[in-house]
């Protein structure tokens, strides 16, 4: 009774939050700790500014005091490229002004290989010391020449392999978890198989999603050359994938973010079906210590160095930004992984329905039946996707 009552607790408090968003204070920042990279990526514009700045940990440090950050459990670290920061340690020490972190995710491009595993072993010993996890993600857009061009670095894919191989080898030194990323855009979206392929004998998490605008790396308003919503055909082929996906997916969570992927090609980049939790809660901190909301389409509400977290969420200017962003969500696909809302569940109940009990209703002998068990078929996939993320 008592886990069923929490469920159906958390479950309405979901719904509030996504009728009602009311500010709340985050459990997760997401913190670019600088603008150097590289790379050089079609998919991101990071590596074309000509500023090269780190994040500067001793401010950040006395910024992440406010009782704003007091909430925070987790901390994704990215760039442009960590490794390239050369008191990442001292940015992680920053990190333990907050009181209940409990893990890190660092994101890499995996070419300089011994940096990052220098930085990534450093940062795991220190971590361990202080009782947070580490998870490092290595980027992999394609096999062979496909990743190369993505990346625009010759040689890229062999490096990003060895790294692999490393890491795998001895991941207790590196890393608690290590997770493969693959960004899908127009360039390697008919060759998402040969990733899944070339990987299957490591046994690592694939984690899929789709290359999006976004204002901080500077590609918000040139995104056609790389947008799988600019090409029919690349949307069609993505839409296809992510169908499939959920069609031979058992875990529910996997398959529901399947589906949310591809209900938004299908769509057309509209009638995002994710819950996003940047929408009320969580936030950015960039190299330059600006506050922003979302992650992809919010602009700098201020600077940490100038100001207090406190005093910029608490300003008529955020709640202004909050009502914008709003608007953006519906053609946004960015953090997908998040619980559907609630017309997403419903969509996705009855999808789940359709591919597990049509044949069994097609087989029924009178409409009365056919009735009956469509609607016990309905009622248990409903039962089923209202606590499938608890």
């Amino acid at each position: 009774m008592k886990k069923k009552l929490r469920i159906i607790k958390r479950f309405c408090q979901r719904i509030y939050g996504e009728w009602l968003p009311k500010r709340e204070k985050p459990r997760v920042l997401q913190m670019p700790i600088t603008s150097r990279c590289n790379s050089c990526c079609v998919t991101c514009n990071v590596w074309k500014h000509h500023d090269r700045k780190d994040i500067d940990a001793t401010l950040l440090k006395e910024a992440l005091k406010d009782p704003f950050f007091s909430e925070v459990q987790s901390v994704g670290i990215n760039g442009g490229e960590f490794s390239l920061v050369p008191n990442l340690i001292a940015v992680l020490d920053a990190l333990t002004s907050l009181p209940r972190l409990e893990s890190i995710y660092l994101i890499t491009n995996g070419i300089a290989t011994e940096k990052i595993k220098e930085h990534t072993k450093s940062a795991k010993s220190f971590c361990s010391a202080h009782g947070i996890s580490v998870t490092l993600c290595i980027s992999l857009d394609g096999v062979g020449y496909v990743h190369d061009t993505i990346r625009g670095i010759p040689g890229n894919f062999e490096k990003t392999m060895q790294l692999i191989q490393d890491i795998t080898k001895e991941k207790d030194k590196y890393c608690d978890n290590l997770v493969i990323g693959h960004t899908l855009s127009r360039f390697n979206i008919d060759k998402v198989h040969e990733v899944e392929d070339y990987l299957s004998p490591f046994g690592l998490a694939l984690d899929i999603h789709l290359a999006v605008p976004n204002k901080r790396i500077g590609t918000y308003t040139d995104h056609d050359r790389y947008n799988i919503l600019a090409d029919d055909k690349s949307r069609q082929i993505a839409a296809e994938y992510f169908y499939s996906r959920f069609l031979y997916e058992n875990n529910l969570t996997a398959k529901a973010r399947f589906f949310a992927n591809y209900y938004y090609l299908k769509n057309k980049g509209k009638g995002r079906l994710s819950n996003c939790l940047y929408r009320y809660r969580d936030v950015t901190i960039d190299e330059n210590l600006n506050l922003r909301l979302c992650a992809t389409a919010g602009k700098s509400l201020g600077n940490l160095e100038k100001e207090s977290a406190s005093t910029i969420i608490n300003s008529n200017s955020t709640k202004k930004e909050a009502k914008r962003l709003l608007k953006e969500c519906d053609n946004c696909i960015h953090y997908a992984y998040y619980p559907l809302t609630t017309k997403g569940r419903w969509l996705f109940a009855r999808e789940v329905a359709k591919q597990q009990y049509s044949m069994t209703i097609y087989k029924c002998s009178s409409g009365k039946q056919r009735l009956k068990v469509s609607i016990s078929a309905l009622n248990k996939v409903i039962k089923m996707v209202v606590k499938y993320d608890y």
